[in-house]
């Protein structure tokens, strides 16, 4: 598949082994052994050690994501216009993760890691501005931060977020994690997969937005799973893993 074809099998195996034994509980000599290597010189040449192959891994999909984020951004610049709500800029920053989830089944395990790596904290979204390719993603949290701000102040707005995001990325590994098995099991196939992940982000996108709007939240008439549908029919093609 386009995520997994030609990457790098340690940056696999690790974001692997973080979301499975925990950050702290990675293992470096772990990872080499299931990526079918005896030799841990390797890895070590590669990344030197197991803090600089964790920071590899943080940005392990990011490219796809906010190649991602980029087209969903357009279509709203297009459709939507000055018109964006809330609702928009959580599509278009969760929508992604969704994605590379279709993509990666049946070995999916990004959201996982990425719950462990804290990647979903609104700091460490603003703090990537060395990277030009980053500006998707970069662009709608600042949106949606200023969104926010203009009616809820801009503490509470923050408070907010910075109280949703550990949520949100505890369900998206729970979707994850959900169809993985469902699909190790052979109880799932790839099409009943997208079904459930356009149905799933089209609720977190209302969801996640009336827990943070709360008593000005208003619904709107986007139907978000007709575009995560159309989302996934695009080949990711334009896939790089190194940062």
């Amino acid at each position: 598949r386009g995520l997994v074809g030609s990457g790098d099998v340690y940056k696999r195996q690790a974001e692997r082994d973080i979301a499975l034994h925990s950050l702290p509980g990675s293992r470096i000599q772990r990872v080499v052994k299931d990526a079918g290597s005896a030799n841990i010189s390797a890895i070590r040449y590669h990344y030197g050690d197991m803090a600089r192959l964790q920071d590899a891994v943080f940005f392990y999909r990011y490219k796809a994501i906010n190649r991602y984020a980029d087209i969903i951004t357009q279509r709203w610049s297009a459709e939507v216009g000055d018109r964006m709500r809330v609702q928009h800029y959580v599509f278009a920053i969760f929508a992604p993760r969704c994605l590379i989830i279709y993509h990666t089944l049946p070995a999916a395990y990004y959201c996982a890691c990425a719950e462990q790596l804290e990647i979903l904290k609104p700091d460490r979204i603003s703090g990537q501005d060395r990277y030009p390719w980053f500006a998707p993603l970069r662009n709608s949290f600042a949106g949606l931060y200023s969104l926010l701000s203009k009616q809820l102040g801009g503490d509470i707005a923050l408070e907010r977020l910075q109280l949703v995001a550990p949520l949100t990325a505890g369900m998206l590994a729970q979707c994850e994690r959900r169809l993985r098995e469902a699909m190790e099991q052979g109880t799932l196939t790839q099409a009943d997969a997208a079904t459930e992940l356009g149905s799933f982000i089209s609720g977190i996108a209302e969801s996640l937005s009336a827990s943070l709007l709360r008593e000005h939240y208003q619904a709107v008439d986007t139907n978000f799973t007709e575009v995560f549908n159309d989302m996934m029919a695009i080949t990711p093609e334009w896939f790089l893993e190194q940062a």
